[in-house]
């Protein structure tokens, strides 16, 4: 449960209670813009209240800007709250938030994070579908909808690489789940939809131990106007008979013969070397200067 009070001015209060075995968060006009620019996907703000609950509800937290300050901490600290879990006083420095986004790797997660918003355009597609598909592209929609910002990211860097790569298919296996990128300027939406329920359904045998196949077709053009088909293809478990079969199909169709593999990794904190300069803010976020914080560290 979220209570938001609707004003600009911070308040001094609890920054959460109890009511009826419900945690109230108790969220300013100012913070709930704020939290909601910051932790834009439900995965991600979902995560936050939880650890956030994880801490003593009579907490005190001294502060002026409690709820920034504390959002900052939970960045800064993994996202997480473990440190504090047994605490009932934090002391909060009061400019931990705008050190936070004045961190050379912060405003680099920030530019790195554009790539993502490819994923949020698939979801606004698949819940906008036409009534033939709207029902079938609504769970593909939630599926992707459950994703946080860095995975999004991930997911939308590699769609991003095999479009500029001139590469017309891509699979990716990511944390237990098949997915497929296909790419074509053919106009026959039959035909494309064929090819990509077929080709998740070989793809099901190629990354076995993934229950869950998510395929994407789209043109091979970067620009506005993109549209896309969808298939979600879930089997628990294939039997020989299918085995054989995708074998077969496979072979007859010659999708992934001559596959490349490749292992890619992303820091959700791109590590940004440059030069800090004495008089400036310290990029570990404690609000002093660098000279007399971590430059001789």
């Amino acid at each position: 449960m979220i209570s938001v009070i609707v004003g600009d001015d911070e308040i001094s209060s609890s920054l959460m209670s109890e009511a009826r075995d419900a945690k109230i968060h108790m969220f300013t006009k100012n913070f709930s813009e704020c939290i909601f620019n910051e932790l834009d996907t439900v995965s991600d703000f979902i995560h936050y209240l939880e650890e956030k609950e994880s801490l003593s509800s009579s907490i005190i937290i001294e502060s002026i800007n409690a709820e920034k300050e504390l959002l900052a901490q939970y960045i800064l600290n993994d996202k997480s709250f473990n440190n504090f879990r047994n605490a009932n006083m934090l002391i909060l420095l009061n400019d931990l938030w705008e050190g936070l986004n004045s961190r050379p790797e912060y405003i680099s997660k920030k530019k790195e994070d554009g790539v993502s918003y490819i994923i949020d355009d698939m979801i606004e597609k698949a819940h906008t579908a036409h009534i033939g598909q709207k029902e079938k592209y609504e769970e593909i929609a939630r599926q992707f909808a459950r994703l946080n910002r860095f995975d999004r990211r991930v997911l939308g860097q590699a769609f991003l690489e095999a479009i500029q790569g001139k590469v017309r298919r891509r699979a990716m296996d990511y944390k237990n789940i098949s997915y497929y990128f296909i790419y074509s300027d053919d106009e026959d939406r039959e035909y494309v939809c064929r090819e990509l329920a077929l080709s998740c359904y070989i793809l099901r045998n190629k990354f076995n131990k993934n229950k869950k196949v998510i395929g994407v077709s789209t043109q091979k053009t970067i620009g506005k106007g993109r549209s896309y088909e969808f298939c979600l293809l879930e089997i628990d478990k294939l039997d020989e008979y299918e085995i054989e079969n995708i074998k077969k199909m496979q072979n007859d169709l010659g999708y992934f013969k001559n596959s490349i593999f490749s292992k890619q990794h992303t820091d959700e904190y791109p590590v940004v070397s440059q030069k800090i300069k004495r008089n400036e803010p310290c990029p570990c976020g404690s609000g002093k200067k660098y000279k007399k914080c971590c430059l001789d560290k």
